[in-house]
C-alpha cells in the first residue's frame, strides 16, 4: 500500500454514515481551517523576511498542514465514505486528499526554496497561499455537498461561515 503526504492510506473501508451531522461535529475542522487560514495570513505579512518566512513554513507544515490533512481526512472517510459511497463521493474526496498533498508538497517545496537561495520567491508564496485556501473551500463544499440534508441548520450556517471566511480572507477564530 502507498501512503500519501499525510502518511495515511487512502481508504475505501466501511465506514459509518453519520445520519445527522451537527456543528459540534464541524468544529474541529473550522477550527483548523481558522488555524491556517491565520497562518496563511501571516505568511503573506512575512515576505519581509526571507528567513523568518522559511521558519514559519516548517512550522505550518508541522504543526498544522500535516495534522490538519491527517484529520481531515479521518474525519470525511468516517462520515462521508465508505462502501456505496457514490462515484462523485470518491472523487471529490479523492481530490480534497490530492489537495491537501498539494499544500504539503507546496509547502516543503517553498520552504525549500527559500532556505537554498535565501531570496523571495514572491509567486512561490502566493500559489501556496492561494492553493491552501483552494483546497480548505473544497473540503467545506465536499461536506456541503455530501452530507446534504444530514447537516443541522447550525452546522450548515457554522460551514457557510466559515466558507466565506476564507473567500475574503477574514479570519474568524
Amino acid at each position: 500500500m502507498t501512503t500519501n503526504e499525510t502518511g495515511t492510506v487512502p481508504s475505501r473501508r466501511t465506514s459509518r454514515k453519520w445520519h445527522v451531522i451537527s456543528e459540534l461535529d464541524l468544529m474541529r475542522l473550522v477550527a483548523d481551517h481558522s488555524q491556517l487560514e491565520q497562518m496563511c495570513s501571516d505568511l503573506l505579512d512575512a515576505i519581509e523576511s526571507t528567513f523568518q518566512l522559511s521558519i514559519q513554513l516548517r512550522d505550518l507544515l508541522d504543526t498544522t498542514l500535516i495534522p490538519h490533512a491527517r484529520n481531515e481526512e479521518q474525519w470525511l472517510d468516517e462520515r462521508l465514505a465508505g462502501e456505496g459511497a457514490p462515484a462523485v463521493a470518491r472523487a471529490l474526496l479523492d481530490t480534497v486528499r490530492a489537495g491537501h498533498s498539494a499544500m504539503i508538497h507546496g509547502c516543503r517545496r517553498l520552504a525549500n526554496a527559500l532556505e537554498a537561495t535565501q531570496s523571495m520567491p514572491w509567486g512561490l508564496v502566493s500559489d501556496f497561499v492561494g492553493h491552501c485556501r483552494q483546497s480548505m473551500m473544497l473540503e467545506a463544499l465536499a461536506i456541503s455537498y455530501l452530507a446534504g440534508h444530514r447537516l443541522t441548520p447550525e452546522a450548515r450556517e457554522l460551514l457557510e461561515s466559515s466558507m466565506v471566511s476564507l473567500q475574503t480572507g477574514r479570519v474568524d477564530a
